[in-house]
């Protein structure tokens, strides 16, 4: 072998071997990141079960919170009504009904929800301070027949949902 082809090998097995070297620290720093991906895999599996574990519990105290309410839909609305008179049309609505309670003192909220549109009705959410009072009016509702009034109980937005996408099959059923 000539010199020069002697010198071209060299500088070849140079060239292999900074190629070698490059490949391992690759190697090594790929090593690394896939034991960084499969520690965050982990982290991010026990983070997962953490947040259901949490929306389940958060679920479970949004429904106690709520079990008290009702929602009455159907009661005339009035632009900028206030508080009182809201209170005043439950009490009249629940009078009508032969339900003996007295919203000022059983309820400790009363309020409507949405904005105000003209020619629409805002459902009233009414907090019950007792569930015993709730199912008291729940018995009399009977005599709501004829109005254009219900009564209905206050789920979260999940639970509405869900009661929606079971609407199709009610209706199935029913026929």
């Amino acid at each position: 072998m000539s010199e020069r082809e002697e010198s071209e090998m060299i500088e070849i097995r140079k060239m292999f071997s900074a190629i070698k070297c490059k490949l391992t620290v690759v190697k090594e720093k790929l090593d690394r990141n896939a034991e960084v991906v499969v520690t965050l895999k982990k982290e991010n599996m026990l983070l997962k079960e953490s947040i259901i574990e949490q929306d389940s519990r958060l679920e479970l105290v949004e429904k106690e919170i709520r079990k008290n309410n009702i929602i009455i839909q159907g009661v005339d609305d009035e632009n900028d009504e206030k508080e009182e008179k809201a209170t005043e049309k439950i009490q009249n609505i629940l009078t009508k009904m032969e339900v003996k309670v007295d919203v000022e003192m059983d309820a400790s909220e009363i309020r409507r929800i949405g904005t105000y549109k003209p020619n629409g009705n805002r459902s009233i959410l009414v907090k019950l301070q007792k569930w015993k009072t709730k199912m008291e009016i729940y018995k009399l509702t009977k005599n709501l027949k004829g109005s254009d009034i219900w009564i209905n109980d206050d789920f979260s937005k999940k639970v509405q949902a869900e009661g929606k996408c079971l609407i199709p099959y009610l209706q199935q059923v029913r026929q």
